[in-house]
């Protein structure tokens, strides 16, 4: 997967996104869906988060690879 996304890349993305999915996105959609690591994207939702830009907004349910229904954070542009 590519590193090379500045933050002002990833707030671009988000914008765009959350056109698609109003309720946000997990850090693994945001990763598969940006081709960027979900370490990477962990760092930039922090910084975003901490500027006010994004906020945390619950959680989502979804089998894990052991087929076993699991709960991740998902998190959408501040209004």
């Amino acid at each position: 997967m590519t590193e090379d996304f500045t933050f002002e890349d990833i707030l671009k993305e988000m914008h765009r996104l959350d056109a698609e999915s109003p309720e946000g996105y997990t850090t693994y959609e945001l990763s598969k869906k940006l081709n960027i690591s979900q370490s990477t994207i962990r760092k930039k939702i922090r910084r975003l988060i901490d500027e006010g830009i994004l906020m945390y907004n619950g959680t989502k349910r979804h089998t894990k690879s052991d087929n076993q229904i699991g709960c991740s954070p998902v998190y959408k542009l501040k209004e």
